[in-house]
């Protein structure tokens, strides 16, 4: 599978775009994009950043066999931690390659993708029909990167914590208990803090035409 894309960056037209979608200030979204990601949803090859997942993996895979050919391999195990991640995109898209060979859909939803690194078993609270379909928009852009965070964000409810920049409470439900040790919280709101205040606006909700314009064409 060729993962190259057209890989197109993300403008602040498609923050404020989102921004609206999610009824938050700019700078809350903007923040948080940042100190995700450092603002980066693609990597000087034009893949998308991707983080493998290989305790997921392993609960992915339903079939026996293809969770112990996964094992011998040291693609899968049960447990998060059990080893480190792989420290660059290459050998994480190596990885990628040879998990696909034992289960495509079941190695593409066991990454993280993207500016947001939404993991793609949650494709469909996403807004995609299919993995493909989710992996597609994360090869396109930035914005359709953001269009799929966006939607984990408001499936799970979290656009309220943004607009009351509420730094713990979001951080906590996106990252995981062990947020703090990370200090996301504190990053966030730095962050923000630092942001001009041209930014701490709430752009209107846009269209449902206008937020679907994000994402490739079909």
């Amino acid at each position: 599978m060729n993962f190259r894309g057209e890989a197109l960056p993300l403008t602040d037209s498609d923050i404020e775009i989102i921004a609206g979608y999610l009824g938050c200030q700019v700078a809350a979204l903007h923040s948080v994009i940042i100190v995700e990601t450092t603002g980066k949803g693609f990597g000087p090859d034009n893949r998308p950043i991707m983080l493998c997942e290989p305790h997921i993996f392993y609960h992915e895979l339903k079939i026996q066999s293809q969770r112990l050919q996964a094992s011998k391999q040291g693609l899968a195990y049960p447990k998060w931690g059990t080893k480190p991640y792989p420290t660059t995109q290459n050998i994480r898209y190596l990885w990628l390659d040879k998990a696909m060979e034992i289960n495509q859909e079941a190695a593409l939803s066991s990454c993280s993708w993207g500016l947001g690194q939404v993991l793609g078993i949650n494709y469909k609270i996403c807004g995609f029909s299919t993995i493909l379909d989710f992996v597609e928009a994360m090869k396109y852009s930035g914005a359709s990167q953001l269009y799929a965070m966006a939607k984990f964000i408001a499936a799970d409810h979290l656009q309220v914590y943004l607009r009351n920049l509420a730094w713990s409470e979001f951080a906590h439900r996106y990252n995981g208990p062990a947020y703090a040790l990370n200090h996301y919280e504190i990053k966030l709101e730095h962050t923000y803090n630092r942001l001009p205040a041209s930014e701490k606006v709430i752009p209107s909700p846009p269209s449902n035409y206008t937020l679907d314009s994000l994402l490739p064409s079909k």
